[in-house]
């Protein structure tokens, strides 16, 4: 880029050649602004950007370099303001209107800073402390909405200010030695600022960098030691910085107490509810063991109330069977006293065998599905059983039997004695 700035004009431009270029430049302006004012920021943007580019093989700068100061302004705010509506939109929207690529290209000029090195090479050739300072306030407020972070913001203004305040900085420059000297210059040449819109505008710049981008960057007590080192603040104004800094910044820690005021009552809701979940959970796990416990219980209730309608159809079927048996032992009589001889069946040994095995496995299939039926009835019958083997192989306990069997023995001989006797 210095190369190509080499070969720009080092000397004030020619009063004719500059009225020329803003007639022109001011034309091209007023129809970008009324196709921006109907929205339609492609053609706006392709419309103006003839005017703040130049070709990298030319060695003319740009139409914008030869523009006069305030048309100078009024085309770099349009275009920024064109890429601050840009950057407003949906990404639907943009790739609508300029293509992926395109507008992803322009929303990246902006995040990453480069809008900045933009205006500074193609309209100030270069010059960082040239730019004016209402086009500085535009481009301060751009990343301020949309950068990435506010670090490049930071760098940028405080280059600027350094070199407004400080005119020397600029003028050892070599590189800035190379460059057009604009009749405009903000600086006298006894190093002040020459009127009072220049100063509330630079005191505006200094407002942006110290009450904004500083803050955004967490450095409250560097931006209290810039206000209070400033130069270009009076002690009115000085004040005044002061004041509102110290405003931004209860209003800053009241706005941090009140969102750790918000996660804590955030964070005990959460708690609360996960307890609630837990004994809510529980109380399901207690209601389920209860009602597993009732089933059961239910289960054996209906296992003794079956056995004993079993027990009780087997007497009725014994009694039943006890009963023709009687009557096989004393055969009907006929009504003319001959006695009925009873029907007797001869079975083979075949058969005989065959149904003794039938009956054994039905026996069997009856059994295990009562076990399956009532599997935790004979789970406990088991255990029962279990427990009385373990007990009796006790030593102990065979003691106490074999005690108690004695003196039932001898309970029993004294008892028989005394009854012979008697």
């Amino acid at each position: 880029m210095s190369t190509q700035l080499e070969t720009w004009p080092s000397t004030p431009l020619l009063s004719s050649s500059v009225q020329q270029s803003s007639v022109k430049i001011s034309k091209i302006y007023r129809q970008a602004s009324t196709l921006f004012l109907t929205r339609r920021l492609p053609e706006s943007l392709s419309t103006i950007l003839p005017v703040l580019n130049f070709s990298p093989d030319s060695t003319e700068p740009p139409p914008i370099y030869k523009a006069t100061k305030t048309t100078r302004i009024k085309v770099w705010s349009l275009y920024v303001t064109i890429l601050n509506a840009i950057c407003d939109l949906s990404l639907d929207e943009g790739k609508q209107a300029f293509g992926n690529i395109e507008y992803r290209s322009l929303v990246a000029k902006v995040r990453d800073g480069v809008i900045w090195d933009e205006v500074v090479k193609n309209g100030f050739a270069g010059s960082e402390g040239d730019v004016d300072t209402d086009i500085v306030i535009n481009l301060a407020t751009l990343l301020l909405a949309h950068a990435r972070n506010q670090k490049i913001n930071q760098l940028r203004l405080e280059s600027y200010i350094a070199l407004r305040s400080n005119p020397e900085l600029q003028r050892t420059d070599g590189s800035q030695s190379r460059t057009y000297k604009r009749s405009s210059s903000l600086v006298s040449s006894t190093g002040g600022i020459d009127n009072g819109r220049e100063l509330k505008a630079l005191v505006k710049v200094l407002e942006l960098y110290t009450l904004h981008v500083l803050l955004r960057n967490d450095e409250w007590e560097f931006a209290r030691e810039v206000i209070s080192a400033s130069s270009i603040l009076d002690e009115e104004r000085r004040d005044a910085f002061l004041e509102a800094l110290q405003t931004l910044k209860c209003e800053h820690e009241l706005l941090q107490q009140r969102e750790l005021e918000e996660r804590a009552f955030y964070d005990e809701k959460l708690r609360c509810e996960a307890e609630e979940m837990k004994k809510l959970h529980e109380a399901s796990e207690i209601k389920m063991e209860e009602e597993e416990s009732m089933k059961n219980i239910k289960c054996v209730d209906s296992s003794i109330e079956q056995n004993g309608n079993r027990s009780e159809r087997n007497s009725n079927t014994y009694e039943t069977k006890s009963t023709s048996n009687r009557s096989s032992l004393h055969p009907f009589v006929s009504t003319n006293g001959t006695p009925i001889p009873k029907k007797t069946t001869n079975l083979s040994p075949f058969c005989r065998v065959q149904l003794i095995i039938g009956n054994f496995s039905k026996i069997i299939g009856a059994s295990a599905r009562n076990l399956r039926a009532h599997s935790f009835f004979t789970i406990k019958l088991v255990i029962s059983i279990i427990s009385l083997l373990f007990l009796l192989r006790q030593r102990t306990f065979q003691y106490i039997m074999r005690r108690s069997w004695d003196k039932i023995k001898s309970t029993v001989t004294m008892a028989s004695g005394k009854t012979s006797y008697l």
